[in-house]
């Protein structure tokens, strides 16, 4: 970027954090908007997990319930900081409980009309807390985008907002929608006034997963990347961390060793960042079972098609965060795979990375291989 548009933005940010040492949040009742369209009402939706159950012995079937799915088209507002926080033109912030209930509104910048830049024409909001996160970005965001994608289609003077500093790598996921690079705006850490602005709140449910029928939708979107090339079924893969500042498997050669053994054919490590995102659908389309350590490259639990696949995590007591592992058991189960967690019982250093028992793998990869579902 130019270092004077760098000095320049980092200068209304430092304005707009102290503006809001004086202002007192107000929440917005959007939901009264004229231009509102209520697509689903809140859900309750069952899964069979039969395949983990044979295998770990946990609960067959698990119920997850999800929002309402509501679209919004909001006039004269404000889109504030490299979040793209909304607010109305009373300067009321649109709240989103789904993605604002653990954060700290303390923080949230204000609007200030005097330093505002205008956006002229109509937007698609795509911005948001975690976006900055593969995982969550195409876990949370993007099927917000399947919501609109006719209306975009159809209307290319549209533009897609995203967070600031986050265009390079998500353009490459909105092109494989339709969506073109010259399309995508980012915001930045002060405020945008929008004439007009697509607002779609977050509809994850408690495993932090939309409903399975749009991650259907994205992987035959992924898979029309690689439409035409001879895909041939018979990879086993793990899927590394070496590279990773945390939660990294220490014994990682070992474990590749013993799945090699036990299966007699080859296993190829990958390290997902070193691939572009058709390499990476590929490799996922032609594996019969996926193998590691968890974290951001198990977005193959939606790039693949019918394999089995098996997360290596740590058990951590009294873990009160988001379990990764289970809401990529999910993704796996949603777009038809078959996924299996290995949680171990072992110590760990400060940065979460660890030694996978061996005895421990060679018992659960026996029970894979004799498994029939």
């Amino acid at each position: 970027m130019d270092l004077e548009y760098l000095k320049k933005i980092n200068l209304s940010r430092k304005i707009h954090d102290f503006c809001r040492i004086f202002k007192q949040l107000k929440k917005a009742n959007f939901e009264k908007t004229k231009d509102h369209i209520t697509i689903k009402e809140d859900s309750i939706d069952t899964y069979e997990n039969r395949f983990e159950h044979d295998l770990i012995n946990c609960d067959r079937h698990f119920s997850i319930k999800y929002p309402k799915i509501e679209k919004f088209k909001l006039r004269d507002v404000y889109v504030v900081g490299q979040d793209g926080f909304v607010f109305t033109k009373k300067k009321e912030l649109i709240y989103d409980g789904a993605i604002l209930k653990n954060k700290n509104l303390k923080k949230v910048r204000f609007p200030i009309k005097s330093l505002s830049k205008k956006l002229k024409g109509e937007y698609f909001h795509l911005c948001g807390i975690n976006s900055e996160n593969h995982g969550h970005f195409v876990t949370q965001f993007l099927p917000r985008i399947l919501i609109l994608k006719e209306y975009l289609n159809l209307h290319a003077d549209v533009n897609v907002l995203v967070s600031f500093g986050q265009r390079r790598w998500q353009k490459i996921y909105i092109n494989a929608l339709g969506i073109k690079s010259d399309r995508i705006v980012e915001c930045n850490y002060g405020t945008l006034k929008i004439d007009v602005l697509n607002y779609i709140p977050f509809f994850h449910g408690n495993d932090g997963l939309v409903p399975k029928e749009y991650y259907l939708r994205l992987q035959n979107i992924f898979k029309n990347l690689i439409r035409g090339e001879n895909v041939k079924k018979e990879k086993i893969l793990f899927l590394s961390r070496e590279n990773a500042p945390n939660r990294r498997l220490n014994n990682e050669r070992e474990v590749i060793d013993l799945i090699k053994k036990k299966f007699d054919q080859p296993v190829h490590k990958v390290l997902m960042e070193k691939h572009s995102l058709p390499e990476q659908i590929r490799l996922c389309q032609e594996a019969t079972h996926i193998f590691g350590p968890q974290g951001q490259a198990f977005l193959a639990c939606l790039f693949a098609s019918n394999a089995k696949i098996v997360i290596l995590e740590l058990f951590i007591p009294n873990w009160n965060m988001r379990d990764w592992a289970e809401s990529f058991r999910n993704l796996g189960l949603y777009s038809g795979n078959k996924v299996a967690r290995l949680y171990s019982k072992v110590k760990y250093d400060h940065n979460r990375n660890w030694f996978q028992p061996l005895d421990e793998a060679e018992k659960f990869i026996d029970k894979l291989l004799n498994n029939n579902h």
